[in-house]
């Protein structure tokens, strides 16, 4: 016969497993929404039509691949320590949209890089590419192609849209209005802009 101390004990054991198994369940449902909506939104993402990137997996394994329209017409900023990987992040779309060159005619990019690494590496990219490509394919690619090089001292236009213009007073927009409460530029500004772009 079970004493009613011995069956204290074995239903406390059942109860305190069932608590403590139940309360990790609670814990854990918030993990698995997250990675349930992960997933949803990746295998949106990854249904919808158009070239694909693969930018990386989720810790679960998962591949997230983005159309590469959403990467290239959204604004971003990627940031990070030295050798976090900021510029292998940015050569995975501009890569992608290499490859495709020329045929690939809605999508276009720009790269303005401070330090010249991710400037070297697309510039590589896209002499790789015009390597693979012949006759009127890689001369259309080439058209395609303009670098400016803001560090040349031979600059593409010959004022610096930052700097003063020669003979201006320092103080000339600090004083001046933009303009009349009917939008009309103030005259003398006008006159400035007039000059310096010329007749």
């Amino acid at each position: 016969m079970i004493t009613l101390w011995a069956r204290d004990r074995i239903n406390g054991q059942r109860l305190n497993r069932r608590t403590r198994e139940y309360l990790e369940r609670l814990g854990q449902e918030p993990l698995i929404a997250a990675q349930s909506a992960t997933t949803a939104l990746l295998r949106k993402l990854a249904a919808e039509t158009g070239p694909h990137v693969q930018l990386g997996e989720t810790p679960l394994g998962e591949p997230v691949n983005v159309p590469l329209l959403e990467l290239v017409k959204a604004c971003g900023l990627t940031t990070g320590g030295m050798g976090s990987g900021k510029t292998m992040f940015a050569m995975l779309p501009i890569a992608e949209i290499v490859r495709r060159l020329p045929g690939l005619k809605n999508m276009s990019f720009g790269v303005l890089d401070a330090k010249g690494e991710l400037f070297e590496r697309a510039l590589y990219l896209l002499g790789e590419r015009l390597s693979q490509l012949k006759g009127r394919e890689q001369e259309e690619l080439r058209d395609r192609i303009v670098v400016i090089d803001f560090s040349s001292r031979e600059a593409v236009s010959s004022y610096n849209i930052l700097a003063r213009w020669p003979y201006t007073d320092p103080d000339f927009f600090r004083d001046k209005p933009l303009g009349d409460a009917a939008g009309t530029p103030a005259c003398r500004r006008k006159t400035v802009f007039a000059w310096w772009s010329g007749p």
